[in-house]
């Protein structure tokens, strides 16, 4: 028994080590096949991640388009000619939208929204390049001013610095009708001499024939 135990006591350091060799055994065979495979299935994640932005770069393509369809379908057009009326000192001006013409939302009133200029006429946003000359004038009746003795046709808002019509209290009679029912919110084309009052331009309207109405 004491000899079995000291065998035992020298074989330790032996058992020990072939314990830890059996531990750092060599990896399997198959560990290159295992790294193909998972290559292989990164590969595949990779499609299926890339197809599923292109899947939602499509969906909000579309509702994009289905967006830019809804907004043109529920444009609005007037069907009523709105009226606002403005007060100041002396002054009391009427503006009308015309409901025979749709306006553009994105066009200031009285811009040159009346159709193409015929050969020889002007836009009322170039009239006082042309102070002292006989000239006929396209654009759009913005407002309808009144004064004691005058009315103004204005082509645009604020009416300060920019062309207009005037009618002096003299001539009303020969207009059929009131002048924002003949001209409020209509395009037209006013001839006559273009003058300068005040730092704008203007035309002093003497009778109706200087006045055309636009369809």
């Amino acid at each position: 028994m004491r000899r079995l135990n000291h065998l035992l006591r020298l074989g330790t350091p032996l058992w020990i080590g072939a314990l830890l060799a059996g531990c750092a055994t060599a990896p399997p065979e198959d560990y290159p096949a295992t790294i193909a495979s998972l290559d292989r299935a990164l590969g595949d994640q990779g499609t299926a991640v890339a197809a599923a932005r292109a899947d939602q770069k499509a969906l909000g393509d579309r509702l994009a388009a289905v967006q830019t369809t809804a907004t043109s379908a529920f444009a609005i057009t007037p069907t009523a000619p709105p009226t606002a009326v403005i007060s100041t000192a002396g002054l009391t001006l009427t503006a009308s939208l015309s409901a025979t013409a749709p306006l553009s939302a994105s066009l200031p009133l009285g811009s040159g929204d009346c159709g193409p200029l015929p050969e020889g006429a002007i836009d009322h946003e170039d009239a006082a390049g042309f102070i002292g000359s006989q000239a006929t004038v396209q654009g759009r009746v913005v407002g309808v001013g009144r004064a004691k003795k005058a009315v103004f046709l204005n082509f645009h808002q604020p009416y300060a610095g920019y062309f207009s019509g005037v009618i002096f209290i003299s001539a009303w009679k020969d207009f059929p009708g009131t002048f924002e029912d003949l001209y409020a919110g209509r395009c037209v084309r006013l001839s006559g001499q273009i003058k300068e009052y005040q730092g704008a331009p203007e035309i002093i309207i003497s009778s109706p024939e200087q006045v055309e109405v636009l369809p």
